[in-house]
Order: structure tokens, then C-alpha cells, then sequence
């Protein structure tokens, strides 16, 4: 090789040596490490600029936005838990061509300044993600700082927003009013901590009360987060507000609140207004359906009622699959059975009564709005039968397989009542499951390495397994 190629080579070498310390400095090199000494208690104004620029103040305690609105909390303490704990010395580049590249520079970047009664105490430019955080510029040097992310920072106005519409509580709340746009009102009333229909008239007789299901929806209501605050009032040709479907709740000091609900919008979010406030904010589809109920929709949905500890026999019929499982001192035992029994079958008498468990718990999704002609329960496709000493029996039979929307469902009914209830397919399956869903497992072999595991923990682990089995 010719000397002046070798020297080319050394040179080229040299160069880029520099450019990598350049781009590459170490902390000792002289480059400050990158650590703001921030008391988060103490900062009362974040100024973010950028693509999704944004001014956050704190009065009296409470974090405001430019508007005035208030600010949700946990966005804002998000925010202050990130600047208290940016602290590199991992440098990344101080050349100044490569900013844009990493989005620290001013076109790109999101710019934050924290101040705390008029100084500021924190300052920099939050760009892409990178190194298992973000890229951070202040002055000419970027570092990347682990496990922060720029959309702590850089989010849109809505995020910033406290979309709650209350700020009561759940158990404040001693009565419900519905009062809908078209339609009979009703209401909710507290006494002595539960919940009750104020007009028993307002549902048919024999109507089973869900108590639980009335706490809930007053707690939906109460409770209720938007979906976005809207910038101004579109209008009421455009909300619907003034013509609406109307809910309040009163506390114990009498105190009243009144939502309206209006119009629903293009992306099916729906128009939502407070009684003696200007804000205007939208609810997701879900959480309006959630809230337009009648006293229908409040029925207790269990559809078995047994004492689990007299179950002596349980049969479950399903389309020419019988099985029927007979219980022997503690233990339960295969009566007879249409599917052949593969050699060396155990039954597990664990599986049988966790079987028990969740026939006594099944509860209907709905009331199913469908012809009896149609419903098939009459010749059910599949039941399960439980009997009790005594000669009484409890159970449900299942009948035709429908859609309820988009879910796939079936017909049943249960022993409580003789009403026609939809049930989910998973329902369906679990309790129909035959002969092999009674298998005994063979217990898993413990892996390699739990050896220095304690007790407890080696315990919960084999059981993990063991159900995963």
C-alpha cells in the first residue's frame, strides 16, 4: 500500500474520531449534566409551546388552564413528576445540524418552561423518543433521559382538561330524578343506604328490583367523565339541549344538579350540558347509553336460586350429550354418561363443584325481547339440572341461538321466574361443557430454578400453572 493512501487512511480516521467526540461527548469532557432541581410543590406556572402548545397555572391550590377551566390533576402531576426527575449525563449530541433530526429544534421541538413565583426553574425542549426516553435539549446539548416521554408534555387541549362533570360524591347522593325528553319520568330515592323506586307502579308486578343495579347507575351519573369539553357552545340547533333528556341527583343537604342530554354528533359522542353552567362537553356513545335506562332496565338478572350444599345429582343435557354426575359422601361420581369414558378417566370432584358455583351465579345479560314461538326453550338445545335432597330441583335450560346486536347469544330461563332472558355464548359453553371438562389434571412438575423461592411464592406459582393446564 502506497504511503500516501496509509496517511489518507490515518487522516480520515482522525476526522472521524472528532466528529464521534463531537457528537458523542462524555460528562467529563467538560459538558454540565443535564438535572433541574425542581420542588414540584412549588411550581405554579408550566408554559408548553410547540405543536400542542398549552399555559397551566396554579391559584389557590388548584391548576387552571388559559382558559380558566380547571386542569385534570393527574396530567398536571404527570407533568411535575417528569421535570423532578429528569436527571443525564447520557449526551447525545451538541451539534446543532442534527436538531431537526432529533425534533429538539424550535420548528419541531415542544418547548416547556416551569416557574415557581415568578422564576423559572426549569427549561427545555423535549423532542422524539429515543433511548428508552425522550431526546432533551438545553442550550446546544441534547441528552437523552431515560423513561421520559414527550407526550407527557405535548398533548392536545382535551387531555389537559378535567373532564369530570361533578365533583360530588357517589355516596352523597340521596335521590335520582329521570325525566326524559319523551316518555314517563321516574326516580331513584336512598333510604337507610339502599336504594328503591320511589312508584313501584312504574314496573309490572312480581318485578324483581335490582338494588345493586340502581347504586350503580347513580354512581354512573355522578361519576361521570366527558369525552371532550368543547371550545364553545355549538348552538342548540346543533346540541339539542334545550329539548333533552333531563337526569338530576340531590344530596343530603338538598342540594340539586341537573344533566342534559342532547343530540349525538357525527362520531356518535353525545352532546351533554349542567343546569347553571355554560361548559358544554360530549359523552362516548357507551357512557349516553349507559345513562338513558328506563326502570325496566334496573331487573335483578340472576336466574338460579339453589342451596349449593344439598346438590346431590347434577345433569347436563346438551343436544344428545348427557351427562350426569352424582355426589358420594364428599366425592362426585360419573351416573351415566352417552359419551364413551376414555380409559384411565378421573373425575375431579373439584371441577364438578366449581361447576355448582357458577350455575348458582349466572346471571342473564338481559331480558330478551323475542317471541316465546322463537325463544325454543320449549325444546331446549341445552340444560343443566341441578337436584337437592328433598326431591326439589333447580337449574336452566337454554333455547335458540340468536344476536343481540353484535353479541352472540342464547335464549334462556332459570328457576327463579318464567321470563325469557338472553344469555352470552360463553355462559352457554362453560356450563354445557361434557365429560372432559370434569378431567382430573395431572399435577404440573415443578420447573427448573424455583428451588430458592420461598413457600408462598413457589406455591401461587404452581397454581398458575396448574390452572394454565
Amino acid at each position: 500500500m502506497r504511503k500516501g493512501t496509509i496517511l489518507a487512511i490515518v487522516v480520515f480516521a482522525g476526522l472521524l474520531a472528532a466528529v464521534v467526540a463531537m457528537n458523542r461527548r462524555a460528562p467529563e469532557r467538560g459538558i454540565a449534566r443535564l438535572s433541574f432541581a425542581v420542588d414540584k410543590d412549588k411550581v405554579d406556572l408550566l408554559e408548553i409551546k410547540g405543536p400542542n402548545p398549552m399555559k397551566l397555572e396554579r391559584k389557590s391550590g388548584k391548576w387552571t388552564l388559559g382558559d380558566g377551566k380547571p386542569a385534570e390533576e393527574n396530567a398536571v402531576r404527570s407533568a411535575l413528576d417528569a421535570l423532578a426527575k429528569i436527571d443525564s449525563s447520557d449526551v447525545v449530541t451538541s451539534n446543532p445540524d442534527r436538531f431537526a433530526e432529533l425534533d429538539v429544534n424550535d420548528e419541531k421541538g415542544t418547548r416547556v418552561r416551569a416557574a415557581a413565583q415568578g422564576r423559572t426553574v426549569a427549561e427545555f425542549v423535549i423532542g422524539k423518543p429515543g433511548g428508552g426516553g425522550a431526546n432533551v435539549r438545553k442550550g446546544d446539548n441534547v441528552w437523552t433521559v431515560k423513561g421520559l416521554w414527550p407526550a407527557v408534555f405535548s398533548k392536545s387541549a382535551s387531555a389537559w382538561h378535567d373532564l369530570h362533570v361533578f365533583t360530588e360524591k357517589p355516596e352523597e347522593v340521596t335521590r335520582v330524578e329521570v325525566t326524559p325528553a319523551s316518555g314517563a319520568a321516574w326516580a331513584l330515592e336512598k333510604k337507610d343506604e339502599k336504594w328503591a323506586l320511589t312508584d313501584e307502579k312504574a314496573v309490572p308486578k312480581g318485578f324483581r328490583f335490582d338494588e345493586n343495579a340502581a347504586r350503580s347507575f347513580a354512581s354512573t351519573l355522578v361519576g361521570l367523565s366527558a369525552h371532550e369539553l368543547l371550545d364553545k357552545d355549538p348552538g342548540d340547533e346543533v346540541s339539542g339541549l334545550s329539548a333533552a333528556d333531563r337526569f338530576a341527583f340531590v344530596l343530603k343537604d338538598g342540594t340539586r344538579r341537573e344533566l342534559r342530554l342532547g343530540k349525538a354528533r357525527a362520531d356518535k359522542s353525545v352532546h351533554v350540558g349542567v343546569e347553571g353552567r355554560a361548559e358544554v362537553w360530549t359523552l362516548a356513545e357507551w357512557t349516553a347509553r349507559n345513562l338513558k335506562k328506563s326502570p325496566l332496565d334496573l331487573r335483578e338478572l340472576t336466574l338460579v336460586r339453589m342451596d349449593r350444599t344439598k346438590v346431590r345429582r347434577l345433569t347436563i343435557q346438551n343436544g344428545k350429550e348427557k351427562l350426569v354426575l352424582e355426589k358420594q359422601g364428599a366425592d362426585w361420581k360419573i351416573g351415566t354418561c352417552t359419551e364413551k369414558i376414555p380409559d384411565g378417566f378421573e373425575l375431579d370432584s373439584s371441577l364438578v363443584e366449581r361447576r355448582l358455583g357458577t350455575l348458582s351465579s349466572a346471571r342473564a345479560m338481559r331480558p330478551a325481547d323475542i317471541a316465546s314461538a322463537k325463544a325454543g326453550v320449549d325444546r331446549p338445545s341445552g340444560s343443566v339440572t341441578a337436584s337437592l335432597d328433598g326431591g326439589d330441583s333447580a337449574g336452566l335450560v337454554f333455547g335458540a341461538q340468536t344476536k343481540d346486536d353484535t353479541n352472540e347469544v342464547f335464549v334462556v330461563r332459570g328457576n327463579i321466574d318464567r321470563d325469557l332472558y338472553y344469555a352470552s355464548k360463553w355462559m352457554h359453553d362453560d356450563l354445557l361443557g361434557g365429560l372432559a371438562s370434569f378431567r382430573k389434571q395431572a399435577a404440573p412438575q415443578q420447573p427448573s430454578g424455583l428451588e430458592g423461592l420461598s413457600p408462598d411464592v413457589r406455591a401461587k406459582l404452581m397454581e398458575q400453572l396448574r390452572r394454565q393446564q
